[in-house]
């Protein structure tokens, strides 16, 4: 797993290291990320052929309400 293609911002409740966590050993493999200090994890994501999973749940880690769009 290349994790450092897909970098994660800090947790948005605590503030500390988040990091990926892996079950590669079900059926159907998945990832989620998890705060090191308080927690907080994100939904599981499930890879399969037409999504990455790391980059699904990166995105949704690193997505924060209170960022304005600006292009």
């Amino acid at each position: 797993m290349e994790k450092e293609k897909f970098p994660l911002k800090c947790c948005p409740l605590c503030g500390c290291e988040a990091e990926f966590m892996f079950d590669e050993d079900s059926k159907l493999p998945y990832t989620y990320i998890v705060c090191t200090d308080c927690g907080l994890q994100s939904p599981i994501f499930q890879a399969d052929v037409d999504t990455c999973a790391m980059q699904e749940a990166a995105g949704f880690w690193n997505r924060r309400f209170y960022e304005s769009e600006e292009k």
